[in-house]
Parts: structure tokens; sequence; C-alpha cells
């Protein structure tokens, strides 16, 4: 592990992800180095339960913050689409032998081993960094899974806990709500009961703007985004993603390429709308 000193010394995206990858758990997935962030992490709210990690101390608090606080079913990717969001703004590539993961302390270690749910509302602070796309800070808010596996009554302890946080939180302050949906929906998929559960989520939030993302995709348009035509609600953006593909092993075969190049077209798009809503204040255009 690097000296605590330098980390606090970080001058540019090549120092962020030196010193990220020394303070790192390093852990081995299809032939790649995945180096999850050690950080700190506070608890920011103890009615909600909510907790922060910062990955690495601020530059520019002045700079102006993007908030994505995701929402979906347990399991449809939600983690995945923020550990993306984090390579691709560190400028990880196919051709890397190494990918960056947020921390994942909140999971007991016998959840380590399989397809884990958030079981708490977690943030993830990057700050900026020289050379990083996009000249903003990003707060990616992971939350636990709506619709949850584990009955009614966890059901309800996780909404009412979302809306905690989000009154406490972002009752004026800008953000981008994104609506993680798999993007072939399953049979027994209750579209009514999920988009009531948003409907309640986003409830008088006053500066909010909802994305949906579609998960487990291969760039065709999902079905989902016709399911979920009945939000009673304006969408600033449609978003599709082949989301396995960011912890894919490499290989030097073109598919392999073009669904890299595919996946980080569709970062692009999302990134770019947040930014360039945020940037104009979400004035429709």
């Amino acid at each position: 592990m690097a000296d605590n000193e330098n980390f606090f010394d970080l001058k540019s995206l090549k120092d962020a992800i030196t010193i990220s990858s020394e303070r790192s758990r390093l852990k081995l997935k299809n032939r790649l180095s995945i180096y999850e962030i050690i950080a700190e992490k506070e608890t920011i709210c103890q009615e909600s339960q909510a907790q922060n990690y910062v990955l690495w101390p601020f530059d520019n608090e002045e700079m102006e913050t993007v908030n994505l606080i995701l929402i979906g079913e347990t399991g449809k990717g939600k983690t995945t689409i923020i550990n993306g969001i984090l390579n691709f703004i560190m400028k990880i590539t196919y051709k890397n032998v190494f990918r960056l993961s947020v921390p994942v302390d909140n999971l007991s270690a016998d959840k380590r081993n399989v397809d884990s749910q958030t079981e708490v509302i977690t943030l993830y602070t990057i700050p900026y960094v020289e050379g990083m796309p996009y000249k903003n800070n990003f707060v990616l808010i992971d939350t636990p899974g709506l619709l949850d596996t584990h009955g009614p009554k966890c059901q309800k302890q996780n909404l009412d806990r979302i809306n905690l946080f989000l009154n406490d939180n972002f009752q004026l302050e800008k953000c981008f709500i994104g609506i993680v949906v798999e993007a072939n929906l399953p049979n027994s998929f209750n579209a009514n009961k999920l988009i009531h559960e948003i409907e309640k989520i986003v409830g008088e939030l006053l500066n909010v703007e909802i994305i949906l993302i579609a998960t487990f995709a291969d760039f065709t348009k999902p079905k989902c985004f016709n399911t979920l035509e009945k939000l009673n609600m304006d969408v600033c953006g449609k978003f599709t993603f082949n989301n396995r593909i960011i912890f894919s092993s490499i290989n030097d075969d073109e598919d392999f390429k073009e669904d890299w190049e595919s996946w980080e077209n569709s970062m692009t798009a999302l990134l770019d709308c947040i930014t360039q809503r945020l940037m104009i204040g979400g004035s429709s255009g």
C-alpha cells in the first residue's frame, strides 16, 4: 500500500491510477487484474444508513458535481455501471490489462463470491483529476434493489431508505436518477410495480432529471424502453449497455473490440447528456 502522504499529491490522471492501484485489493478475473480501491467510508445519513467513499482527495471542491443516483431491481447491473463510469473517466481502455473497481466493503465475505446486491445506499465520490474527459467531480450513488427478492418487508425498508436519503440531500440540489433495467425483460417482470415505486421515490424532488439505462443489451433497441413508457415523468435520455464487457477477458478478436467501442460510445453519450444538462440547468432543449 502506498504511503498516505503520496495520496494527497495527485497531479494527473496517471498519478490517480497509479496510487489507486497501490491503495487497493488485487483480484484476478478473466486474466484481468482488478484493483478494488481502498477508501475510508463515512456514514453521512444515520436514518438512511447511507455511507460515502471518497476515492481520493478533492483538488477543486468548487467544481460542479455530477450527482447520479442509480435505482432498479436487484442484480440488474447498477454497481457495474458505476465501475464502468469510473474506468471510463479514468481513460481505461480494452488494451489495458487491468480495471479499477469501487470499494465493496459493505458486502459480507460470503456475498463477495456471488452476484451481490447493495445492502445500503453507497456513495462513491470521484473528485476531478487533471486529464479526465469531464471537468466535474462525480458522486455515483448505488442503492439497494427495488422489488427485492427477500420479500415485501425488505422491499419497503429499501424504498424508505432511498426516500429518506433523497429528501435529506436532494430536495433542492440538482441530481440525475438513472433507472437501471435489464434490456430484455423476463416474463416475470412486474413493470407496473417498479414504475409505482420509482414514482414514489422521485416524489416531490424539485431538481431531478430521469435517465433510462438498459443493461445486458446487444445494442439493438431494448424492449424495456417500451415497457417504461408508462412512466409518468419526462425522460432526458435513454442509453444501452452491454455491461458484461467491462470485466471481460482481453483478446484481439474484432468482435470484442467492436463491443468495447459500442460500450464506450454509450458511455460517452450518457455522460455527455448528464454534463450538458447540468451546465444548462436541465432546461428542455
